[in-house]
């Protein structure tokens, strides 16, 4: 059931919410993740966020102009705190400067 959740949120996760995802299987919040972190290594939602930060990073690193408001809409930030912080959390730079040094 775990690999079946992994692989659905591999497939949506960017978009669907985390509670959409797990619609349909038989298991709670807490057991979720659980089970997750012991199979995986990671929480769900840390795994979306990993999704997330990689989908904009492979727009950023096209080398076209960046504009952070396209970023934040399609990678469904809130604003464009949430995405740097977000960013940050997962890469440990913020995006201009993990840009810059890579």
């Amino acid at each position: 059931m775990i690999d079946d959740i992994y692989d659905r949120i591999l497939e949506d996760g960017v978009s669907t919410p985390l509670s959409r995802i797990v619609q349909g299987f038989d298991i709670s919040e807490r057991t979720l993740q659980r089970k997750f972190l012991r199979r995986i290594g990671i929480t769900p939602k840390k795994l979306m966020r990993i999704i997330r930060i990689n989908e904009v990073w492979e727009k950023v690193k096209n080398g076209d102009a960046i504009d952070y408001q396209d970023i934040i809409f399609e990678g469904n930030y809130f604003d464009q705190t949430h995405f740097i912080k977000d960013f940050k959390a997962i890469t440990g730079e913020t995006p201009d400067y993990f840009s810059a040094v890579t």
